[in-house]
């Protein structure tokens, strides 16, 4: 028997050496926006919200100026930009010039944030005398963040100064809530929630193109000439383009009737006089036979 078989202590000195040596320890480094990305969706989420309650429909065609001066808010910038993509929806002609306008859009925003509460449902922490402290319990909790906008609109001519009916206030909320169940979740819901699925639904009718994974440039005698899109038509436009195509066909084949009818009518027409004019010629040939015998 071996010395380290009768003394198995003395092994694990070089095993405790290579299970040390194994051992590492890694620690990646991580950043945060000021901003988290979930309050800017709230806040962006509100906006929307408020302005679907707009209606800009009575300033289709008109030469629209929107005027920032009153915007003093977080996402300003989006603000505006939302609200020119609304008015260009509803056929509004937006310019980029006061002097250039015909109305003048003024916004102003009441309120832009955010709120944060929490709540749940269990025993809270209780502390009985002879300091003793019970621990909290809980079941199931909810943590709820909220984003508000207060939006107010209002418009005048710029040659008369006469205000636009139809101006007002659109108050909008949006919310995400995390639910806890048991130390179990996030069980989310909420209008965010609702925004993810929309965007999830929706499907482009027109794929763009991706850009490459790499950048090689070509001689621009080398490139060659890019084959156009095909056209894909919506249901819409393919039964609109059917009925013009069955329009057409109905009017060629109209047409050729006529022109068919047409003929016709003129070839018995220059078959009756040809008809008429027949005896006629051979009344004037027998007459032109008898005068000579009459005149003998």
């Amino acid at each position: 028997m071996t010395r380290a078989a009768r003394h198995p202590i003395l092994v694990l000195p070089p095993i405790l050496i290579l299970l040390l040596s194994g051992i590492g320890c890694t620690t990646t480094a991580t950043s945060n926006t000021k901003r988290t990305g979930t309050e800017q969706l709230l806040v962006s989420n509100a906006v929307d919200r408020a302005l679907e309650q707009a209606d800009f429909s009575s300033l289709k065609g008109q030469r629209v100026f929107v005027d920032p001066q009153f915007l003093d808010c977080v996402d300003k910038n989006y603000i505006i930009a939302s609200t020119r993509h609304h008015l260009l929806r509803s056929g509004a002609l937006v310019v980029d010039k006061l002097e250039d306008c015909r109305v003048r859009l003024e916004i102003r925003t009441g309120a832009v944030g955010t709120d944060a509460s929490e709540a749940f449902l269990g025993i809270p922490e209780i502390t009985l005398p002879g300091l003793m402290t019970l621990p909290e319990v809980q079941v199931a909790t909810r943590s709820r963040q909220t984003g508000v906008a207060k939006l107010g609109f209002v418009a005048y001519q710029m040659d008369s100064q006469r205000q636009l009916p139809g101006g007002g206030i659109s108050l909008a909320q949006s919310d995400d809530s995390n639910w806890y169940v048991l130390g179990i979740g996030p069980y989310r819901d909420g209008t965010l929630v609702d925004e993810f699925g929309r965007s999830a639904a929706t499907q482009l009718h027109n794929v763009p193109d991706q850009l490459p994974a790499n950048v090689a440039f070509r001689a621009a005698d080398s490139v060659e000439p890019r084959a156009p899109d095909p056209i894909r038509l919506t249901g819409e436009e393919k039964v609109t383009g059917q009925a013009k195509a069955t329009g057409q066909a109905k009017a060629t084949g109209q047409a050729k009737a006529t022109g068919e009818q047409q003929a016709t009518d003129e070839a018995e027409a220059a078959r009756d006089t040809s008809t008429r004019e027949a005896p006629a010629a051979v009344e004037d040939t027998l007459d032109s036979h008898e005068k000579p015998a009459d005149s003998r």
